[in-house]
């Protein structure tokens, strides 16, 4: 490669990473790659390789890639663009990235923890501007397709949407453009926060060393102190979304040179330890909660209206939490006013004070306290995803940095979020992530004096025995009858009638047969799976975490003398 050549070719790239073909974007990160990559010439400094005034192109092509990397709705060119990433910070000089990357490191944080639903702000993202014609507007006019391949007739054209937008008219989501469907972006958005996550711990491992030729004093803070204070912030707030990102950038951050991880501040491990012993309601579920909180308080109010007593005591504040939401809502109607009746008659209350409510009026009231009950349970549900992933990211950050407790203090602030995310955790990039973060805690407490590991390999065990569908039970041949054992006959039942609960779900009891057709089965699925299914999920969650973490375990112990 010639000197200068990335200053005078890369910018000609830019219009093309933002190009309506996936096939033209992808064509052009490996330009990239090409061009950013070791060519084996040791002669070369790093530094003339960008020339003067390279800075000002590295740090484009920085935000270039990492924006392409959040954006981008197909895996392979992600791919392409973490590799073109790696490139960039690995093979420039530490200062030339210093004043490239220091200054959007923040900004890459805050963008990695983008709520899905909630398109980028166009102010910190970076648009190319061209100026075909004297006078013409700023900004480049590109159509933005849909297509899931990298290949397509006319060049990936077919797919286009029939009206160009600007960059700045168009809405651009973590996962995916605004044209992208939206269960693909959906699909994208864990693996596009992990992916921004790896790029974020590997730059993390050059901005907290020195700059070349600069000498700090004593009451300057060094650059591991201010970087420090850049995730400090996001781990003092009450976002599982900021929790998360910050805790999957530092265990990034650890396996850059896995043989000597970083020495990272008192400061930042101390408050990486304190956030594992912390219990809250997270930001990502206020708007719902605070709802939940009004409907809750109206309830209460009518009840009480109608002289039907409250199942929970409520404070005068009329804050709840969401255990005594729900139940608040547990309890039907009918049953109120039977115990309101029972309670008439044993005389706590004068049972003419109970009125006898109209069948329409409870049928009301029940409709709101159904309405609350499922507006809990969700909520609570969400509350629950948010908490177990991001602890499990804060744990595994505090496991692969080595801020694990002074023994004899109990390991459990780590081991129970690893644990919980095996056991619970939906994604199964984020429970792979778990279980390799839960091998490494393993192998770090070998030789340590209470080991938590002989519990931990016991209860993998017992995870990955609880699916039934995939480990049979073994019944003596008393309590069963002839056909009970069977495990074939067993699995094509229950596939026979999920394939009948599939058809159904899609479109009511008729499930694809039209209109006025009567159901292909007359036994009512949706009822007799209904609490079946979320069970069996549930066992398949844990079957696949302990199968993960298992094999992680042998993987990184490779000698079986040291597995628990």
């Amino acid at each position: 490669m010639q000197t200068n050549s990335n200053l005078l070719v890369l910018p000609r790239l830019w219009s093309f990473l933002s190009h309506s073909s996936s096939s033209v974007r992808k064509a052009t990160l490996r330009t990239l790659q090409t061009l950013t990559e070791d060519d084996g010439d040791r002669s070369e400094d790093k530094r003339e390789r960008w020339g003067e005034g390279g800075g000002i192109v590295l740090q484009e092509a920085l935000r270039h890639v990492f924006q392409c990397a959040l954006i981008e709705h197909i895996t392979a060119i992600q791919d392409v663009a973490e590799r073109v990433w790696e490139n960039l910070v690995v093979q420039s000089d530490l200062e030339l990235l210093l004043h490239a990357a220091c200054p959007h490191v923040s900004t890459w944080l805050c963008l990695a923890m983008q709520p899905e639903h909630v398109p980028f702000n166009p102010n910190l993202l970076i648009t190319v501007t061209s100026g075909v014609t004297k006078g013409a507007k700023n900004n480049q006019t590109v159509a933005y397709c849909d297509g899931q391949s990298d290949t397509g007739s006319n060049g990936g054209g077919g797919n286009v949407s029939a009206t160009a937008k600007t960059l700045s008219e168009l809405k651009m989501y973590i996962g995916g453009i605004e044209t992208v469907a939206l269960n693909v972006r959906k699909a994208n958005v864990v693996q596009a926060r992990c992916r921004a996550s790896r790029m974020l711990g590997l730059l993390s491992h050059y901005v907290v060393q020195p700059a070349p030729g600069v000498i700090y004093p004593s009451d300057v803070p060094s650059p591991a102190i201010c970087y420090a204070k850049v995730l400090l912030a996001h781990l003092n707030s009450r976002s599982a979304l900021q929790r998360t990102v910050v805790g999957l950038t530092m265990s990034h951050w650890a396996t850059v040179a896995p043989l000597k991880p970083p020495v990272v501040p008192d400061i930042l491990s101390d408050r990486l330890l304190a956030c594992l012993n912390e219990c809250m309601y997270y930001d990502e579920i206020a708007a719902s909660f605070t709802r939940l909180l009004h409907e809750s308080r109206d309830y209460v109010a009518t009840l009480k209206h109608y002289k039907l007593p409250v199942p929970v005591d409520v404070d005068s504040s009329g804050v709840m939490t969401l255990d005594q939401i729900a139940a608040l809502a547990g309890k039907t109607i009918p049953t109120l006013c039977t115990a309101g009746a029972n309670a008439g008659g044993a005389g706590n209350i004068s049972s003419c004070s109970i009125p006898k409510l109209k069948p329409k009026l409870i049928e009301s009231l029940e409709e709101r306290r159904r309405a609350l009950d499922i507006g809990a349970a969700t909520t609570a549900s969400q509350q629950q995803s948010l908490h177990v992933m991001s602890m499990a990211a804060l744990a595994g950050a505090a496991t692969m940095l080595h801020c694990l407790p002074q023994p004899p203090q109990p390991l459990n602030p780590l081991v129970k979020p690893l644990m919980e995310a095996i056991k619970r955790e939906e994604n199964e990039e984020l429970q792979k992530l778990a279980a390799k973060h839960l091998s490494h805690l393993v192998d770090l407490c070998v030789d340590r004096k209470p080991s938590p590991n002989a519990k931990i390999s016991t209860n993998l065990c017992t995870f990955l025995c609880s699916d039934v569908e995939f480990t049979p039970r073994i019944y003596s041949a008393g309590d069963s009858d002839t056909f009970d054992g069977i495990l074939t006959l067993n699995n094509r039942q229950k596939h026979a009638e999920r394939i009948a609960y599939n058809r159904g779900a899609g479109s009511g009891l008729g499930g694809g047969r039209g209109p006025g057709r009567p159901p292909t089965t007359e036994i009512p699925l949706e009822e007799l799976l209904a609490c079946e299914e979320p069970e069996a999920k549930a066992a398949r969650t844990r079957r696949r975490g302990a199968t993960l973490a298992l094999t992680a375990i042998g993987c990184l112990f490779k000698s079986c003398k040291k597995i628990p």
